[in-house]
This record gives C-alpha cells, structure tokens and sequence, in this order.
C-alpha cells in the first residue's frame, strides 16, 4: 500500500508540472497540405485523481479548432473517461487517443516546453497538428 501511494503522489507530483497556460506555435498538415499555426493555446489543471482540460484552441491559415472543457479521471497513470480507458499520464508524457475516431493526442514535457502532436487518421488519409509551447 505505501510503494501505490508513494507512486501516485509521485505521478501527481511530476504530472502537476503540465499545469497552466501554454502558448505557441506550429504547422498543421495533411498530404500535400501544410500551413502554419500561429497561435496554438493549452490550459490544463492535473491533480492527484483529474486531469482537467480546461480548454485551448489552434489556429491555422484556413481554419481553426477549439479544445473543449474536460475532465479525465487518473487512476494509476491511466486517464478514464467514466469507465473507458482514453489514455495515460506520466511525468514527461500525456497520451489522449480514441481508437473509434481515429484521434491521438500526444503532448510531451521536455526542458519546459510542451510539444504537442495532434494526428487524426482514417485509412491511408490523416490530418496531423504538430506545436510547441510555453508557458
């Protein structure tokens, strides 16, 4: 029981390093296609049982999209919706993904910035948002 807690509180401890508002820029791209992203915005809020998505937007030349409120439940470095599995949670990493719609969400904590890499796939066709940000 000790070694679980000592591992939670230290998920929560490193994880809680995602916290805040991140801004930046990046490319988004799908074949042929790319152009820039100038404005890429991450707000989230990690605790020791949520990791809240407190919303963020991207946008592109062309078109832009929003990141909506959410909340996740963590247990033992897995992210639930309700009681689906939808990704994991670490120090250094968060994985959001949904095998259904094709979506992943990697967003990766490194030297403090946040690289963030959207990619929505279906068949051999794909989108992909890739950016770094700062807080």
């Amino acid at each position: 029981m000790k070694i679980l807690l000592l591992l939670t509180l230290s998920i929560f401890t490193f994880a809680s390093d995602f916290n805040g508002i991140w801004v930046g820029n990046g490319a988004a791209k799908s074949g042929d296609f790319k152009v820039s992203c100038p404005d890429v915005e991450m707000r989230f809020h990690v605790t020791d049982t949520l990791f809240i998505l407190r919303g963020g937007h991207y946008n592109c030349e062309g078109f832009s999209a929003e990141y909506p409120y959410f909340e996740f439940q963590i247990n033992q470095g897995v992210l639930y919706d309700g009681s689906k599995e939808v990704g994991s949670i670490s120090d250094r990493l968060i994985n959001i993904f949904s095998k259904e719609e094709g979506f992943n969400l990697d967003l990766v904590l490194e030297n403090g910035e946040l690289s963030m890499f959207e990619i929505w796939e279906d068949g051999d066709e794909y989108f992909k948002v890739i950016a770094k940000l700062k807080k």
